[in-house]
């Protein structure tokens, strides 16, 4: 029955096995134990969401595949789709390369492609990919932010709390990617203000 194979399913991802959700799927859509819906492909992107050994490229790469299987069947992605996609660009983004952080940032367009209207939680989980990429001291994470940012601007969305700004300045040793991220916040904040160049020694950090 449809109802014990999606049981079945959620198991699956309760307990961190995003191989066997995948491959459970798969079997019931062959099987014709399940029709595609957004329910079983959100339940398989959650799995990957919540079993580490998914969070590396390979399985970001492996979900993103799942989400064109499941265009190709004819579901369409929606908010939630995207919102576990970012879950996993999040996850992603604490190994060793920028896989997530560049999914995460390609996060917007899609929703864009797909008529999906962002929100600033969306947004929110994005910044954090940016923050937790940053605080590997890697680069790239402050610009990404930046743009995060300048886009939320650009939509109409309030900008980031202080808050999160402040985690960002302070997730990352780079005064390159501090420069990007308080230059952006500063021209939301206060347009008439100028932040100081990245090579400048002044501490960019909140009042």
């Amino acid at each position: 029955p449809k109802e014990h194979s999606l049981a079945v399913l959620r198991r699956f991802g309760i307990v961190r096995r995003a191989d066997c959700a995948d491959i459970g799927l798969q079997a019931c859509l062959k099987g014709n134990h399940l029709e595609a819906s957004r329910d079983c492909f959100h339940i398989l992107l959650a799995a990957y969401a919540r079993d580490p050994k998914t969070w590396n490229t390979k399985g970001l790469s492996d979900a993103l595949a799942q989400l064109e299987s499941m265009r190709g069947l004819g579901v369409e992605p929606t908010y939630e789709t995207l919102r576990l996609i970012a879950e996993l660009c999040f996850r992603t983004c604490s190994g060793p390369d920028w896989s997530g952080l560049k999914e995460a940032a390609g996060v917007p367009d899609y929703a864009v492609r797909h008529g999906i209207p962002m929100t600033p939680d969306l947004y929110s989980s994005i910044l954090d990919c940016c923050r937790v990429w940053m605080a590997k001291d890697k680069s790239g994470g402050g610009r990404v932010a930046a743009s995060v940012i300048d886009r939320m601007k650009e939509e109409g969305f309030e900008p980031p709390t202080a808050a999160e700004i402040e985690a960002l300045l302070k997730s990352s040793n780079r005064a390159e990617s501090r420069f990007w991220v308080f230059q952006s916040y500063l021209s939301v904040v206060q347009p008439e203000a100028q932040a100081p160049g990245p090579s400048s020694e002044q501490s960019l950090t909140l009042a």
